[in-house]
Parts: structure tokens; C-alpha cells; sequence
């Protein structure tokens, strides 16, 4: 825990000052009635914040009061381990997908809602097996990372394999729809609930049935919390769930149908340096770059340069590999 707070006080330091020098950034004093009427204006989306921790952090401290030491630490590793997976798996696609979505509802309501339909259906397919996954390769996921004296931690783990899956939903019908049309209240509505219920439902799990009950816990009320946001949204006519895009035909192919290579090149440049950006901003951790064939057909010249300034620009402290035959025009402007 304490490792990941420096680190996350490191990189936030780091991304402030990258932030300040790239775009000439200022500070400006502002007077404390401002922040103070700015706190009021967003005070729903504050409390809400508050109230989701109540329900996602307060598992471990209520099954201590009833469980052995032994217990928690079964719970704690399951716990740790799929909050980091989430944070890998969910939190990319989250930072990536708001300020496009929020655009998107910004030109209108109808063109938002029209680009939530077509992201959902790629992230329950992708956090949905990567939940299989975890289920299937729990013995070996646990043994790996802790060793054989927590084997009883596979099973809590496998019960909150699919929370990915879960969570992520929660996030779509949440954060990605009800904030961005102004659902304050309706949001702050469904998380107090479930954080209520989540909190009561734990005490009661946790005291019968020990960190196997709190496992069960976590992911009753993340669906919980997804399905009655879900419930609120279409209460209020609002579908974010449409049948044709769940096709595997059109999530597979559709959407890159007509794409030219060159334009799949550049999707694929960049999901691959924004998960690189999301794991070093979350764990600091700088991991090697490589890169297959910059002057490939499929890009220009101008575009091959552009690739490796922004890798210049802005991944300067990783290791970057370019697996490439005609290499040496391309690296005029790279400094090895």
C-alpha cells in the first residue's frame, strides 16, 4: 500500500509538471469562497465518490472484526490482486473512452448515446473473458504471485474473477452515460444504495461465512449497483444497450471493415502506447517498446517520422526496439 501511494504521488507530480511545461500552464491564486462554491456546484459527484469507497474499501476492515487474521490475508491477496487487474484491464478503456464519449454527447444526446451502444458491446466481450480467464487460471494466477500457502485464496479469487466484467459495466451505465447527461442525482442515487445494502449484506456475510462470505459480497453488490443503474436508465427512457451491436460479426469486423492498412496501423500504435501511458502514470513502471516494421507499405514517410517523434516526445524513458530492414532513414530525427 505504501509503494503504491509513492508511486502515485510520483507520477502525479511527474504528470503536473509534464502538464505545466507542454501546455503552458499557469497557477493563479483563487479566493477560498471560489473553491468553496465549486465543492457545492459538484458536491453530488463528490459524495458519490465518497459513498463508492464505502462499499469497495470497507470489506477488509468489517471482516477482520469476525474473521482470523488467516481469513483476511486470503481475502486481502484475492482482493489486491484483481483490483490491479481491473486497474489494467477497466481503467484504460474508462480513461480513453470519457472525453470521446463526452464529446460525442456534446454535439448532441442522441449521438452519445449512439456512441455508448457501440462501445458497450467491445467491453463486455473483452472484460467478460478476460473474467473467464481469471476464473480458469486462478490456481496457477495465485500460485504465481503468492505461492502454494495461499491456495485458499483461489477460491475468493474465482468468485470475483468476472468483477472486470462487473465494474466495468457499472462504469458505462455510471460514469460514461448518467454524468455525462447531467444524471448527477440519479447516480449519487444508485451508489448510496448500494453502498447502504453493500455495507449491511457484508457485516452479515462476513460474520456467518468468513472471507468466502465478503468475496460473495463484493460481487453481489457490484451487480447490484450495475443493474439497478441500468434499471434508472431505461426508467428514464434511456437505452444504452442495443442487440445488433452484440453481434460478434459486427464487433469482430464491421467496425474495421473499409479501414485501410494505414489507418489499422495508427488504431494500433495508438491502444498500444495508451495502455503503456496507463500502466506507467498507475505503477511507474517503464516497460520496453517494440515496434514491427515502421516503414511498412502501409505508412508513409511522413507518417513513419511522426510515429517516432512522439515516441521521442513522449517515451523517452523507455527502451524502444525497432524491428525493421530499412531502418536508417527513419531514425534522422531519433536520438538512440
Amino acid at each position: 500500500p505504501t509503494l503504491n501511494v509513492v508511486l502515485g504521488l510520483l507520477s502525479s507530480v511527474f504528470l503536473l509538471v509534464y502538464a505545466c511545461k507542454k501546455f503552458n500552464l499557469k497557477f493563479r491564486w483563487v479566493k477560498l469562497k471560489n473553491s468553496f462554491r465549486l465543492l457545492l456546484d459538484e458536491k453530488v459527484i463528490f459524495i458519490s465518490t465518497v459513498v463508492i469507497s464505502l462499499y469497495t474499501t470497507t470489506n477488509t476492515v468489517v471482516l477482520g472484526f469476525f474473521a482470523s487474521a488467516a481469513d483476511v490475508g486470503f481475502f486481502t491477496v484475492s482482493i489486491s490482486l484483481l483490483n490491479v487487474i481491473n486497474s489494467v484491464i477497466s481503467v484504460p478503456f474508462s480513461t480513453a473512452f470519457f472525453p470521446f464519449i463526452g464529446n460525442a454527447f456534446g454535439k448532441s444526446r442522441q449521438t452519445g448515446l449512439e456512441v455508448i451502444r457501440k462501445i458497450f458491446p467491445i467491453i463486455s466481450y473483452l472484460t467478460f473473458f478476460a473474467g473467464l480467464t481469471l476464473y480458469i487460471f486462478a490456481p496457477f494466477i495465485i500460485e504465481l504471485f503468492y505461492g502454494s500457502q495461499f491456495h485458499k485464496a483461489i477460491l475468493s479469487f474465482r468468485i470475483m474473477a468476472f468483477a472486470p466484467f462487473v465494474i466495468s459495466m457499472s462504469n458505462v451505465f455510471g460514469i460514461q452515460t448518467m454524468l455525462n447527461l447531467n444524471m448527477d442525482k440519479t447516480f449519487f442515487r444508485a451508489t448510496a444504495t448500494a453502498s447502504i445494502l453493500g455495507l449491511l449484506l457484508n457485516i452479515a456475510m462476513s460474520k456467518f461465512y468468513g472471507y468466502i462470505g465478503t468475496a460473495w459480497n463484493t460481487i453481489i453488490i457490484e451487480t447490484f449497483v450495475s443493474a439497478y443503474m441500468y434499471f434508472l436508465l431505461r426508467r428514464n427512457n434511456i437505452e444504452v444497450f442495443e442487440k445488433k451491436y452484440f453481434s460478434p460479426k459486427f464487433v469482430l469486423t464491421n467496425k474495421l471493415k473499409g479501414k485501410t492498412g494505414r489507418i489499422l496501423t495508427h488504431m494500433a500504435f495508438s491502444f498500444k502506447m495508451a495502455y503503456l501511458l496507463e500502466i506507467k502514470n498507475k505503477y511507474g513502471l517503464i516497460l520496453p517498446i517494440i515496434i514491427d516494421s515502421p516503414r511498412t507499405n502501409e505508412l508513409t514517410d511522413d507518417a513513419s517520422v511522426a510515429m517516432i517523434k512522439i515516441l521521442e516526445r513522449d517515451f523517452k524513458d523507455h527502451q524502444v526496439i525497432l524491428a525493421c530492414l530499412a531502418i536508417k532513414t527513419i531514425l534522422v530525427s531519433f536520438e538512440l
